[in-house]
């Protein structure tokens, strides 16, 4: 993506391209480029802001999502078979390779992180062959009322500063010249 983009995703409902979206309209504000998130369709304002305050804090706001969770984190193939001789390597307390095959199923991957707990991915040398570990994440306590508004401010503050911006419209009420004409208005107004 570049300045003066225009960027959509099309997909079946609930496939996540608002999130998608989102996290590139935040990506954007955070290099610097001014933006505009036009959300036109199944979400209103403020379930928008929900999602970008969970974004921020990276925790849920509902109990039923603060679950024990294992993230995926890149690892190296040569690493985690011990087929490693550079000196870079990280550190590996276990003797035998912890995964022997080169295309472990989900289930292999749960099954050696919590055996090889002590390990530890390694990405020091230019010659990483890209595999996946997983890092269980313990569970953590939702977003309470208070901290919404608090770690919103932070966000905006610390990152975005003022250069994106959301616009929410009902479905099938947003077309191309409504975008330009809403875009050419905040360009008046702002300078």
């Amino acid at each position: 993506m570049t300045r003066d983009s225009f960027v959509a995703f099309m997909a079946a409902e609930k496939k996540g391209k608002s999130w998608i979206l989102m996290d590139a309209a935040i990506r954007a504000a955070r290099q610097g480029c001014n933006t505009v998130l036009f959300q036109a369709g199944d979400m209103t304002e403020n379930q928008m802001l929900r999602r970008m305050v969970i974004y921020a804090a990276q925790r849920p706001d509902q109990e039923r999502y603060c679950k024990d969770l294992w993230i995926p984190i890149l690892d190296c193939k040569r690493h985690q078979q011990d087929k490693c001789e550079d000196k870079r390597r990280q550190p590996q307390p276990y003797i035998d390779p912890i995964l022997e095959t080169s295309s472990p199923t989900w289930d292999d991957l749960i099954m050696a992180a919590d055996i090889f707990r002590k390990h530890s991915p390694c990405r020091n040398c230019p010659a990483i062959q890209g595999s996946v570990w997983l890092q269980k994440q313990k569970n953590v306590q939702p977003l309470a009322k208070e901290e919404v508004e608090r770690e919103m401010r932070t966000f905006q503050q610390k990152h975005l500063k003022g250069r994106l911006r959301l616009s929410t419209h009902p479905n099938e009420t947003l077309c191309v010249t409504a975008m330009k004409a809403l875009l050419d208005l905040w360009e008046r107004t702002e300078h």
